[in-house]
């Protein structure tokens, strides 16, 4: 049950940040005129997370998770019923850290592009103090 929380809250605050993100642009495109570069991208959004390696087993209670997507896109995390917005260069690297609870952990990382299109990927650390 408490899972399902977990999934069901991740998922409505994605549903908010796209809208926000979108919203955002849509006001800018009224603006301006749209160019090449301000119509939709052919490139699928994908993400990788290359630290920590699913399964790691850790004694702090912090973890930094590191990995890439497309660039200019949203990345989040859900963990243990927390929400956080990753940092990212424009060429689609993020890292940010996670607090841990003691016990396995599930760190779902959610990378969405400006058009709808997302990408997820579930890592497992196991936090023992």
């Amino acid at each position: 049950m408490r899972s399902n929380m977990r999934r069901i809250t991740f998922a409505f605050t994605i549903m908010v940040l796209l809208a926000l993100v979108i919203g955002a642009m849509g006001c800018a495109e009224e603006e301006t005129e749209l160019t090449p570069s301000a119509t939709p991208s052919a490139t699928p959004v994908f993400l990788e997370i290359t630290q920590p390696p699913d399964g790691t087993q850790v004694s702090n209670s912090t973890v930094l998770v590191v990995g890439k997507t497309i660039p200019d896109a949203v990345v989040s995390a859900s963990v243990n019923d927390g929400l956080q917005i990753a940092t990212y260069t424009q060429d689609g690297q993020f890292s940010f850290a996670v607090d841990l609870e003691e016990g396995p952990d599930f760190i779902e990382v959610v990378s969405s592009d400006p058009y709808e299109s997302q990408a997820s990927a579930i890592v497992s650390v196991i936090y023992n103090p």
